[in-house]
């Protein structure tokens, strides 16, 4: 990690502590298994960002694994949302995006009753031929009562393989 291959642009603080794994369980001793794994430093904390500074990492003195946890203290720097002002923005950003599209969708002018955001999207179509978008009030493939069916443009391609024949191929 100190080379920057693994885990790059997370930082880690100085270890201090001795090795986390592997421990027999409930005790302080190291593998006395026959397998005799080599104690390392296999549970960390990485960090990342420009606004946290690491106060305190240490192993926990829990001994009912294998492993010892790790932790760590942060001291970070958090910024805090005005939500009036936020609000009061939103607001503002509504309403200047309404002035330039205007009070209309996609079926004619707002009723007394309709108001929604996604009026102001608009359902112009993405491509010639293809249908404006839908909604949960614009439904275009019921319109006037019948479905409209779209041609659907796409190539399937399938193989297989005979003993006789080798790899073959169909386009679907």
């Amino acid at each position: 990690m100190v080379a920057g291959l693994t885990f790059p642009y997370y930082s880690e603080a100085r270890i201090t502590f001795a090795p986390t794994y592997k421990y027999d369980l409930n005790s302080d001793t190291y593998d006395t298994s026959e397998k005799a794994r080599i104690p390392a430093w296999c549970d960390r904390v990485l960090r990342k960002g420009d606004n946290i500074r690491q106060i305190h990492y240490d192993a926990a003195p829990l001994k009912f694994s294998d492993h010892r946890p790790v932790y760590a203290t942060f001291q970070v720097m958090v910024q805090r949302i005005d939500e009036k002002k936020k609000d009061a923005l939103k607001e503002e950003l509504y309403h200047s995006r309404k002035d330039v599209v205007g009070d209309t969708r996609a079926g004619g002018h707002l009723g007394d009753e309709e108001t929604d955001d996604e009026d102001l999207i608009g359902y112009e179509s993405v491509e010639p031929g293809l249908p404006p978008a839908s909604s949960d009030r614009r439904k275009w493939w019921l319109d006037n009562g019948t479905y409209m069916f779209l041609p659907l443009v796409a190539s399937i391609l399938i193989f297989g393989r005979s003993a006789s024949q080798g790899t073959r191929s169909a386009a679907v």
